[in-house]
């Protein structure tokens, strides 16, 4: 029995196993339904077991008060701690007990949770994620949002690219003194040989970038001059005019006018050799 995916010999593909693909067992069946996913010696090893240990063996009758009363006991003894217990801070036992805000703390507090509940259900408006099926690399990939899906439209129809991964990239740096790690969406790979690091995001990344942002931007620069790639940010205009492109694009160098780099190539060294000195 091997995986149809990895070609990996097991008794059983399990759930564990297609985690590591980023797949159910459902897209499995869907995939290979033909396809048996056990050995055939497991399920007799499975039932050889269960008998050895008793398993489905008829149980004492289940007594609603002497279960409860067994319960009280443990919980009265300190074996269990319920959840009521330690959120028993109501009263007198409540810390705040005693204390009161003043109008101008009740007015902000108010327009905090107003602001955070009107955030909250735009990202549940505008929030995409869903599952997609590479033809190029076989695999199904996760997006989380629709900026990626569609990046991952025009990766499959661009006969430039051979092929690309999602997720694949850590990049180490630091910011404000702490080791951090940026996980870039794309790494793509042109027939031409050239592999750039795609990020795809709104289009704040390139025109008000925090200063997180330009950390982890001006880090994936230093990690791609090192291996002789390239890094560019893909935001919605771009990913609109790339949608539209036919297949008369041959490298990187016809698709790098549709891209661009966070800051101008001045600023960017300038950052660099910030980030060198420190």
């Amino acid at each position: 029995m091997k995986c149809q995916i990895c070609n990996k010999e097991m008794r059983v593909v399990n759930n564990f196993h297609l985690d590591m693909h980023k797949i159910s067992i459902l897209d499995y069946k869907c995939m290979f339904p033909n396809v048996e996913r056990y050995d055939p010696d497991v399920l007799d090893i499975i039932g050889k077991k269960s008998r050895e240990n008793n398993v489905g063996k008829k149980r004492p009758q289940w007594i609603k008060d002497i279960m409860s009363k067994v319960r009280k006991e443990k919980i009265a003894n300190g074996e269990i701690i319920t959840p009521f217990m330690t959120m028993n801070k109501f009263g007198e036992n409540n810390p705040a007990w005693g204390k009161h805000r003043s109008n101008e703390q009740i007015r902000e507090l108010k327009e905090h949770n107003s602001k955070m509940m009107a955030d909250a259900h735009e990202r549940g408006l505008n929030y995409k994620y869903g599952k997609f099926y590479s033809n190029k690399n076989d695999k199904i990939f996760l997006f989380r949002s629709s900026y990626e899906e569609k990046m991952f439209d025009i990766l499959e129809e661009l006969e430039c690219i051979n092929n690309y991964e999602y997720e694949t990239v850590r990049i180490p740096y630091l910011f404000e003194g702490i080791e951090c790690h940026y996980i870039p969406d794309f790494l793509v790979e042109f027939i031409d040989g050239t592999k750039v690091i795609m990020e795809v995001g709104p289009r704040t990344f390139k025109l008000y970038p925090s200063n997180k942002t330009y950390a982890k931007f001006n880090a994936a620069e230093l990690f791609c001059d090192k291996r002789n790639w390239k890094f560019s940010i893909v935001s919605e205009d771009s990913l609109d005019r790339l949608s539209n492109m036919d297949n008369s694009v041959n490298c990187w160098n016809d698709l790098k006018p549709f891209c661009h780099n966070v800051v101008g190539n001045d600023e960017r060294d300038g950052l660099k050799s910030e980030r060198i000195s420190g």
